[in-house]
Formats: C-alpha cells, structure tokens, sequence
C-alpha cells in the first residue's frame, strides 16, 4: 500500500553562501523551487522526515527553516500569477493489492 503524501511549502533562509548551495541541493531532490528560496514538495511523511533530517545535517544555528502543510482545499485555492501548471495534484486514486 502507498503511504498518504501531502504538499508541503519549504521555506529556508540559510546564511552562508556554502551552506546554502548544500541546503539547496537537498531541497532540489525532494521538490521543486517556486520562488528563491521557496520550494513546494509532495511529501509523505517518512519523507518529509527524511527531509528534515538531511537539512538539519547542513544548517546551523542561525539559519531558519519553516515546513508549511498545505491542505487539499489549501491548495485549491491558491492564487498564482504566470504559474498554472505549479500545483498540478496526482488524483489518480491508491492501488490496494
């Protein structure tokens, strides 16, 4: 059985230069970049775990990260401009074997 995924806005605000080319690397395997320093990723909780854990590896003290979820009605209603195809969601429905 497929375990449940869910959107997951990531924000981070990481200092140092090497740092932030480490921490974006990550961030890069798990999601797709929105903004500079925003990324939106479809997650499930194992892996959003995995995530934090990889990050947690590369930050320091000073920086900031922030884990947004994002409901299903969240994201239905967001308002994009020049972006239509940023939220496309996979409605195909779980196979149980």
């Amino acid at each position: 059985m497929s375990e449940a995924k869910s959107w997951y806005l990531v924000s981070y605000d990481i200092r140092d230069p090497k740092r932030w080319r480490k921490g974006y690397k990550v961030l890069r395997g798990y999601g797709t970049r929105v903004q500079y320093s925003i990324f939106r990723c479809w997650l499930s909780v194992r892996r959003l775990e995995e995530l934090r854990w990889e990050l947690e590896r590369v930050l320091d003290a000073e920086d900031s990260l922030l884990f947004v979820p994002l409901c299903s009605a969240c994201v239905a209603r967001m308002v994009m401009r020049n972006r239509k195809d940023v939220w496309v969601v996979d409605d195909t429905p779980a196979k149980i074997v």
